[in-house]
């Protein structure tokens, strides 16, 4: 529970900081346009308790440079990013309350790339992901609190439902084992390094976990298709993991 405070409060504090200039701001060697919009130079910002909160440079009204937000305590480093011209570029950590490093992420053009690694605060890995322009392949390894890697992950489930007589609808439903919500489907294959392909078929994000896959048969029809279906869960811990399965698709709407 502490864990998804502390990744929460990250978010809203990383949202924070691409917002330049605001209450309680130092002007420091700050430039303004006529406006009173910063062009460029250093800006600090503090709470209304005058606790520094944040520490960015900025460039061309944009953040560029080193951008540093701290703990409560003014002092505590809670994560260091860097800005290319207003985009997430390069190495970025971030660290528990108490100083100890709590994720080393990459970033290119704004997206996730390459790398990322979580960290329990007794200095533990917690999670390897890979990422390629923002999204993961299916290469994650999730470490338990004793250091043995995860093994146990959702699985696709398919059942199919003959509605023809009463729709003419044949149904290829799709879920995962657990139930997972929030599943988001793809049709086609990963491609050499795990990520989803390009030519893959998006096929939405489920909120409730479950995606049908709709056929109108006829009577006398056959069908007869092979899926090759993808599955992105969210971890407990967070992360994004790919599944696949292929199924083969075979009815026939007989006459009666």
């Amino acid at each position: 529970m502490k864990s998804r405070f502390f990744l929460i409060s990250l978010i809203f504090f990383i949202i924070a900081c691409d917002q330049i200039g605001g209450e309680g701001s130092d002007e420091g060697n700050i430039i303004r346009d006529k406006e009173g919009k910063i062009v460029s130079g250093t800006v600090k910002q503090y709470t209304p308790g005058k606790v520094l909160k944040a520490i960015r440079n900025v460039k061309d009204y944009k953040l560029d440079g080193k951008s540093t937000l701290f703990h409560n305590d003014g002092k505590t480093v809670k994560s260091e990013i860097f800005y290319k011209m207003g985009k997430k570029e390069g190495e970025a950590k971030s660290y528990y309350s108490d100083g100890t490093l709590y994720r080393v992420f990459h970033y290119k053009n704004d997206k996730l790339e390459g790398e990322q690694t979580k960290y329990r605060q007794n200095g533990q890995a917690r999670s390897i992901a890979y990422y390629r322009d923002g999204e993961p392949n299916n290469q994650l390894k999730e470490y338990l609190t004793n250091g043995s890697l995860k093994k146990k992950y959702p699985k696709i489930v398919v059942e199919s439902i003959d509605k023809t007589l009463l729709t003419g609808e044949y149904i290829v439903r799709v879920r995962m084992s657990d139930r997972s919500k929030n599943v988001t489907y793809y049709l086609g294959q990963l491609d050499k390094d795990g990520f989803v392909s390009s030519e893959a078929i998006f096929m939405g994000k489920r909120s409730n976990g479950i995606l049908d896959i709709k056929y109108t048969v006829f009577p006398g029809q056959y069908l007869v298709e092979k899926l090759e279906l993808i599955a992105k869960v969210k971890t407990f811990q967070n992360n994004y993991y790919l599944t696949t399965k292929t199924y083969n698709v075979a009815f026939e709407n007989r006459v009666q």
